[in-house]
């Protein structure tokens, strides 16, 4: 299936809080993704990311979503869904100075 078919899926899951199911469909939606040798395929692969990290937040797994929400920065550096879900991890783990910087 193609990625973007995928990530609805997991949209889908994720609105009716399936969060487990939801984290594997955007999973699924980055074995699909094409590369990021190309500019929109990397926001996308981005937003896969940024949507686990939601995924996690969701599911307490805070370690996981701040590695999730620094993959999608380090894809597009200023997205700002993915700085803020970092941002409330880290505040999680009581980890205050980082949730500010």
């Amino acid at each position: 299936l193609e990625a973007a078919v995928i990530k609805a899926r997991g949209n889908e899951e994720y609105k009716r809080g399936d969060y487990n199911a939801a984290l594997e469909s955007y999973s699924n939606a980055l074995a699909a993704a094409p590369g990021v040798e190309h500019e929109e395929a990397k926001e996308a692969r981005a937003i896969y990311h940024a949507n686990r990290a939601m995924c996690h937040l969701q599911l307490k797994d805070y370690d996981a979503c701040v590695k999730e929400s620094t993959a999608a920065m380090d894809l597009k550096p200023d997205y700002l869904k993915a700085i803020m879900r970092r941002a409330q991890a880290w505040e999680k783990l009581d980890k205050l100075e980082e949730a500010l910087g």
